[in-house]
């Protein structure tokens, strides 16, 4: 089994979304700073709550400029799966959704 987490970079702040239960479209969401500190906590939050090993957790991140390379360094010596996707594509996804406000939540998700 795996864990989908979705992560929106920004200088300050990582906002996550975790896909809780695909079929009836659960999420989780939670705020860390993006910091050193704050990799740890969502690491450890990660691994707490979906209960799997970094390996078995699928990790997709929409980056603000170079401020997510600190953070995909670090996850993936901890072992995570990474994907980082063109904030341009994901805007563009969300645009296809009908979806007209644009957040930081809802880029994590």
């Amino acid at each position: 089994m795996k864990a989908f987490i979705g992560i929106d970079v920004g200088k300050e702040k990582l906002d996550i979304s975790w896909l809780r239960d695909v079929v009836k479209s659960k999420k989780k969401t939670k705020i860390f700073k993006n910091n050193p500190q704050g990799y740890q906590e969502l690491v450890a939050w990660l691994i707490k709550n979906t209960n799997l090993e970094a390996q078995d957790i699928v990790i997709t991140t929409e980056p603000t400029g170079v401020y997510s390379e600190p953070l995909m360094y670090f996850l993936y010596e901890q072992g995570f799966i990474l994907l980082h996707v063109n904030p341009g594509k994901a805007k563009q996804y969300a645009s296809s959704l009908g979806l007209v406000h644009k957040t930081d939540k809802s880029d994590a998700t």
